[in-house]
């Protein structure tokens, strides 16, 4: 995807003189619109986070499967990319040049900021899709983990993914500085039409990556929720939930790989009015990803509360005496019993020879110790 500086001019018909203002209206409208829905997703991310650390304080132990610090990772890279594309929607490319010393000292580095942070945002969505179904996969096969193979090619798609994100970020930097040194030069020769061509190919191998991946979680996700469904209704609701945001993830990634194609192909740079209605649908779609995240994780801690063993409490510790079966008493419980048999007096004392007193273990009642002349005496009298 491509964070072009937009021409909006370019591009107007000139035959009509109420064109170019129906077009600067329409421009205005939905920049105020993008603003509007992008200040509200500042405002749900936070929220969502500090949701999720009272969740997590609440249900960590139920939690523990659960990628809870990437989710809230891909919030605050969601939230840090609205921050920096607030000022940039808030102001059009043609206000710029009126304001080139304040503005575009701060426009070429939050273009590069924001583009990085939805890049991280993606790659951490990424990795909780995939993560989240592995768990629902186990348990929907009744507690089979997905075989080695599909995770290494899950895991090798999320490298992939990585990777082209950082060498797409790489290029596009490359591009916004080469185009910073241009701005206000007249009959400097430079490779920007090159370095552009690259960047927007670069950008759709990307969103095309981000589509086939995001579809094949989609495919997983109809199948987990076809499969509990039938077979294991606990997980019923969990799976409509992450079908629900793998839905508009793979919808996300299929409107900017099909906006980055079709730029691609046309050799042209995206004009203002698409780069304001592609940006306007991206934070809808983001808010409804997460609409489908989060209730996953809160449904997903109260199905692990439910399949949590008695005797433990939310932290996982003992709270209480657990009862063994006779048939299944544990080895160390058996050789606990023995040590104390043996140091509950229960064994025969020890009398210890030439002495005028027994020592005996534990509570057991001391012996009366009899001399030989005593004993003897008592035996004469016996025979009388």
């Amino acid at each position: 995807m491509s964070f072009n500086p937009p021409s909006s001019g370019s591009r107007v018909p000139q035959s009509d003189d109420t064109a170019p203002a129906v077009a600067a209206n329409l421009q205005s409208s939905l920049f105020k619109a993008q603003f509007g829905l992008d200040l509200t997703l500042c405002i749900g991310c936070l929220g969502c986070i500090v949701g999720l650390f009272f969740l997590r304080r609440k249900q960590g132990y139920d939690l523990r499967s659960v990628p809870m610090w990437t989710v809230i990772g891909s919030l605050v890279a969601v939230f840090l990319f609205e921050i920096f594309n607030l000022p940039l929607v808030s102001k059009n490319w043609s206000k710029a040049t009126h304001q080139p010393a304040a503005f575009i000292a701060f426009y070429y580095p939050g273009l590069i900021l924001s583009a990085f942070f939805r890049h991280l945002a993606i790659c951490a969505l990424f990795y909780v899709f995939y993560h989240m179904t592995h768990l629902c996969v186990r348990h929907c096969t009744g507690g089979t983990n997905p075989s080695s193979t599909i995770k290494i090619l899950h895991w090798t798609i999320v490298g992939v993914i990585v990777g082209t994100a950082i060498i797409s970020w790489v290029f596009y930097t490359h591009q916004m500085v080469e185009l910073k040194d241009r701005v206000g030069k007249i009959g400097v020769t430079s490779n920007y039409g090159e370095l552009l061509h690259r960047q927007q190919r670069m950008d759709t191998a990307t969103q095309v990556i981000r589509w086939v991946a995001s579809g094949e979680i989609l495919a997983w996700n109809i199948f987990l929720v076809t499969k509990s469904m039938r077979f294991y209704p606990k997980l019923r609701v969990s799976t409509v939930f992450l079908l629900f945001g793998s839905v508009f993830f793979f919808a996300l990634n299929m409107m900017w790989a099909i906006f980055d194609i079709n730029y691609y192909l046309t050799f042209e740079s995206p004009i203002a009015t698409s780069i304001a209605g592609v940006n306007l649908t991206q934070a809808i779609f983001f808010m409804v990803v997460y609409v489908g995240i989060l209730p996953f994780c809160m449904r997903w801690g109260l199905f692990q509360r439910k399949e949590r063993p008695d005797g433990f409490d939310y932290k996982g510790r003992r709270t209480g005496p657990v009862e063994v079966e006779d048939n299944s008493i544990p080895p160390h419980t058996v050789e606990a019993h023995s040590r104390n048999i043996l140091e509950a007096g229960e064994s025969t004392p020890i009398v210890e020879a030439d002495s005028g007193s027994a020592v005996f273990e534990a509570d057991s009642k001391p012996l009366e110790w009899h001399s030989p002349s005593n004993a003897t005496d008592e035996v004469h009298n016996d025979k009388r």
